[in-house]
Order: C-alpha cells, then structure tokens, then sequence
C-alpha cells in the first residue's frame, strides 16, 4: 500500500508538471511561431501578450523539481545525469529567450533577438518532449540505484519524434492563445497557423502513441489495462475534434480551451502509463521517498506555497485580461 505522504509528493510533482505545460506551453508556443509574424509591430503585439505572465508560467518547473529533490532525492540523482543534456540544453534555451525578450525593447537589433527568442522557445520544448519520451520508452538505465547509461542515450529516434511532438503541441498552444488575444489581420492569419499545427500535433500524436505500443513495457500495460489507455486516447481525440471544429466559430476562447484540454488529457495518458513509476519502469516512487520528516516538510512547503503561486497566476491573468491592442484592427 503506498504511503500517503509520498503519494500527495508525487502527486504535487505531477499537479506542477501539468501547470507547467498548460501554461508555460501557450507562451513556448507564441515564441515557436514568433517569425511567422512578419511585420514588427505584429511580433511586438505578440511579445506584448505573453509578457506580463510569461516568467510566473515557469514557477511550475521550479516547484516540481525542488519537490522531486526534497521527496525523491534517489530519483532526482537518477533523473539529472541521465538527462544532463537536454535539461542544460533547456534552461540555457529559457534563459536565452528571457534576455531576447528584454534585449528586443532595447537595442536597435530587435530582428536578430526575435530570432534569438524564437529559437530559444523552440530548442526548451525539443528538449522537454526528449525527456518525456526517454521516461514513455523508458530508456533510463538504471543499475544499483544509480545511473548506468550514457549521456547521448537520450538521443533516439523515438524521443527526437516526441520532442518535435512538443514543439507541435506547444505551437499549438500558442496558435490558440494568439487567436485569444489578438484581433484583426494578424489574428487572421494566426488562425490559418492554427490549422496547420493542430494537424502536425495530430499526426505526431498518433505516431507517437503507436511506436510507444511496440514497447514491451506500454505493450504489457496495453494487454493487461487497454481501457486506461484507450480512454485518455479517446477523449483526447474528442477534444482535438472541437477545437478544429471550433476555428469555424467566432468565438475566439474555444480553440485554446479545447487544445489546453487535449494536451491535459494526453499529460492523463503519460502519468497513466507511467505509474507507479518515478523513474520508468525500474524505480516506484514509494521506493524512492525520502525520510518521513523530509517529505513532510516539503508536502507542507508545497501546501503553503501552492496556493500563493496559484493566486499569483489568475490575479496576473485577470490584470491583464483582454485582447491585445485591440484598437488595432484591420
């Protein structure tokens, strides 16, 4: 039976983890499709509606992974050596599209930061969706207790097609966010982006999801739970289905709700098929808990400052509600 206390730390990290893809992911995805927009004052208006809430989205990735250190410390000194490089890679990326955001306003080289933002936008969500699909393929070695691969290892087929799964479901999010926020031409067009990323995400999507099947270990959960996997599958394609179906609409909120949704369904899937696991398929996460005191100090931690975070985010989100440069349309 699982203790309760590493369970609610686990929990805490999956909860972060989520908020940190839904939130983040839209304003990833405003970077990835920065260039698309092709007049400055257009790539200004999209900058401009992500920058009042862009660094409180990254909150999340803070928080999962001091939880992951304090309640998981075995599996956090797994974790970072066999994914050094794609997580140095990420947070060099996340730094570089921040000082691209800020150097854009300020120097007279706005069209090199743009690229410098964009890229370092699309390099954070390649790196993240390696990671998820080492932990899907479970390509993490592990020998006692430690580490046992090599630091390329990461770099297979099938996590590279997971990566650009995620740079394709982050441009998604954004696509979405930017017909939110945005009016007129640019919002126009933006739309006719949206089209083209939610197909790309399906396609990847569903190769994903059918190589992952050929692995022995999502194999065995397919034969001995397929409705737990078919389920999250479907809904998942449900919802994808409204929000394609919803561009024909006026409203300008559903394409992001439904592809928020979709993406939250499928994060549904990858705890499912992972679970019990924190280091997939070797470590469960009750085997990697800390001392009892440790994690009740972090489960507190967490209690306290979840609610702050949580807090933070709707009051900016509420702040600064509405569209974007909304006189201009046209």
């Amino acid at each position: 039976m699982n203790d309760p206390l590493s369970l609610a730390c686990i929990l805490i990290v999956a909860f972060a983890v989520t908020m940190y893809v839904l939130l983040d992911g839209f304003d990833l995805g405003v970077g990835i499709l920065l260039l698309s927009a092709r007049r400055p004052e257009e790539r200004d208006e999209l900058v401009e509606s992500i920058a009042p809430v862009w660094d409180g989205n990254e909150t999340w990735l803070i928080l999962a992974a001091i939880v992951l250190f304090g309640a998981f410390p075995l599996a956090y000194a797994i974790l970072v050596p066999a994914f050094y490089l794609p997580f140095m890679l990420m947070l060099v990326s996340l730094g570089f599209r921040g000082v691209g955001m800020e150097f854009r306003v300020h120097t007279p080289f706005k069209r090199f930061w743009d690229h410098a933002f964009c890229l370092g936008s699309t390099v954070a969500a390649f790196c993240q969706g390696l990671v998820a699909g080492a932990m899907l393929s479970g390509s993490v070695s592990v020998a006692h207790g430690q580490f046992a691969g090599q630091t390329l290892d990461v770099f297979t087929g099938f996590n590279c097609l997971m990566g650009l799964t995620a740079v394709a479901g982050y441009a998604t999010l954004g696509a979405g966010w930017i017909r939110w926020k945005t009016g007129g031409r640019l919002q126009r067009y933006e739309t006719g982006v949206l089209w083209f990323v939610l197909i790309a995400f399906l396609l990847l999507s569903v190769l994903v999801c059918a190589l992952a099947a050929t692995t022995p270990t999502v194999a065995a959960l397919w034969q001995s739970r397929p409705l737990m996997l078919v389920l999250p599958g479907v809904v998942s394609f449900g919802l994808w289905l409204m929000a394609f179906v919803s561009l024909r609409n006026r409203s300008d909120s559903r394409p992001l709700v439904f592809s928020l949704a979709t993406v939250a369904v499928l994060l549904l899937g990858f705890v499912i098929t992972l679970w019990p696991y924190v280091v997939p398929f070797s470590l469960p996460f009750d085997s990697a808990a800390a001392a009892h005191g440790s994690q009740l100090m972090v489960a507190t931690g967490s209690a306290v400052m979840l609610p702050v975070v949580l807090g933070y985010n709707a009051f900016a989100y509420w702040v600064f509600r509405g569209k974007v440069n909304a006189s201009k349309e046209g």
